[in-house]
């Protein structure tokens, strides 16, 4: 039987891969470092070391309010839903290509497109969401092997004994 939400689902976030949805504004900010290994914690075992950051999880999910995480990661603290959703409310802009570590390479917002239309693999993900303490967090993550395979979800990650652990992963959406 097919299952029109889910279809529905993957045709946004297809779609969200090639044309960036419209914001208000794009944010320019540095990544801080504990995004970054919050990055690194979560795409630790790919083979594609490619990522570029994407709002798109917010509208891709119907994501409105802190409450909206509770069916998704039950375990995650309102706080870190808060932060999520207020910076990927967003655009995230990102003027160069950047090593983030680990051999990770975090492509420049302008050459997003340029990368997918060569379909390259690439991990799409979106801002970090930190508890108010900083050591649990928020993060969606797709992995996209173009054109129409991929696979994402969200991820609840903690920080214990100087490293990101996963401790919960959403229900995966399969393209």
């Amino acid at each position: 039987m097919i299952n029109i939400d889910r279809i529905n689902l993957i045709l946004v976030l297809l779609a969200a891969l090639f044309v960036p949805l419209a914001c208000s504004h794009a944010v320019r900010e540095k990544l801080s470092e504990k995004e970054a290994a919050v990055y690194r914690a979560v795409i630790r075992s790919s083979q594609t070391r490619e990522i570029a950051i994407s709002n798109e999880a917010i509208s891709a999910f119907g994501l409105a309010k802190p409450e909206d995480f509770r069916s998704i990661l039950p375990s995650a603290p309102n706080q870190a839903a808060i932060d999520f959703l207020e910076k990927n409310r967003n655009q995230f802009t990102i003027e160069n290509d950047t090593d983030i570590g680990e051999g990770l390479i975090l492509i420049a917002s302008r050459n997003r497109t340029e990368y997918l239309s060569q379909l390259n693999r690439l991990h799409l993900v979106s801002r970090v969401g930190f508890d108010s303490g900083g050591g649990k967090a928020i993060v969606y993550c797709f992995y996209s092997c173009q054109p129409l395979c991929g696979e994402g979800g969200f991820f609840f990650l903690e920080y214990r004994d100087s490293d990101w652990i996963i401790v919960e992963e959403s229900e995966k959406v399969k393209t």
